[in-house]
């Protein structure tokens, strides 16, 4: 599975490929958004695809946070389904990233 990503109002939204994100793929998750973190600017992860996230998946998409930080950018969650939501809500996430039900919602917010 590959990541794409697309230029929307000066948000690069970055497609993630997975239904469920844990310890049997997070590492491939890291692999395949690595090329996407290397330059400052703002980022929407689009996880609309996304039904199932475990502490693995949440420590990659804490790694992007970091590095998407570490060059000056902004990252955004999007296109949270209601089970991936229970889960940020669980581990506080929201005090980390900002995370919407669309993709739309995380770039009206830049």
């Amino acid at each position: 599975m590959e990541f794409s990503a697309e230029k929307k109002k000066g948000v690069t939204v970055i497609k993630v490929p997975f239904e469920e994100l844990d310890a049997s793929n997070d590492g491939d998750f890291r692999f395949g958004i690595a090329p996407f973190m290397d330059k400052p600017k703002n980022i929407v992860l689009d996880v609309s695809q996304l039904d199932f996230i475990d502490s693995s998946g949440l420590g990659a998409i804490l790694s992007c946070l970091k590095s998407v930080k570490a060059n000056q950018g902004t990252l955004k969650i999007g296109g949270v389904s209601k089970n991936v939501r229970n889960v940020f809500e669980l581990v506080h996430l929201y005090k980390l990233v900002e995370y919407f039900d669309t993709v739309e919602e995380a770039i009206k917010r830049f």
